[in-house]
């Protein structure tokens, strides 16, 4: 007579021998570090953006007013700027721009060249850092011919320096046609002078985008 097969119920192991047979061991130290990094990355990660969005913030209500042609407005924010940033080289040419055309507001004349000095150390340390934008080759030709004192005088010519003047001082005061009007004209009666070419060339740009 044949024995029939036991059916017996598969036997369970209960109780924490059970665990110990399912999951494997955890390392409770090294998961407490892991999670004490990960609070702290995230702390960084958190910390991080606040600082970088003041400054964005500030960087985008600079460069709108400049691009708006409102450079004075713009000077106190850029000043700012480049001050928390230096290696910004954008803001260090949007700065040295400013600058100029501060510079050309000014009727202290020893203030005004100390204006463009500053400008074209600002220019020469953005371009070290590769800035080579339009406005920084147009700021180069203006601002590398600078006399130590930082004046610009734009010809020999009695007349033609005049009319720069008075283009000058218009454009301080946003009047850009009469500025280019006066531009135009001493380009007239010295078309080969390079100094007021290149301003003539820069604010035509800048009345452009406005």
């Amino acid at each position: 007579m044949s024995v029939a097969p036991s059916l017996s119920r598969p036997r369970f192991i209960q109780g924490p021998i059970a665990l110990a047979t399912t999951m494997p061991p955890v390392n409770l130290r090294g998961l407490l570090l892991r999670l004490l990094l990960l609070h702290g990355l995230t702390a960084v990660v958190i910390a991080q953006p606040a600082w970088e969005t003041n400054y964005q913030a500030k960087r985008r209500e600079a460069t709108e007013l400049f691009d708006q042609g409102k450079r004075l407005e713009a000077l106190t924010l850029l000043e700012e700027l480049a001050q928390t940033n230096p290696r910004d080289d954008t803001i260090l040419v949007d700065l040295a721009a400013s600058l100029v055309d501060h510079a050309a507001a000014l009727a202290d004349q020893q203030a005004a060249g100390k204006e463009r000095l500053r400008a074209r150390s600002l220019l020469d340390s953005a371009w070290k850092l590769g800035n080579t934008s339009p406005l920084a080759l147009n700021l180069a030709q203006l601002l590398q011919q600078l006399p130590e004192n930082g004046s610009i005088k734009f010809s020999d010519n009695a007349q033609v320096e005049h009319l720069m003047e008075v283009g000058e001082a218009a454009f301080s005061l946003r009047d850009f046609d009469a500025a280019l009007k006066s531009y135009s004209k001493a380009l007239e009666l010295e078309p080969g002078n390079s100094s007021g070419r290149s301003v003539h060339r820069q604010h035509v740009r800048q009345a452009e985008q406005i």
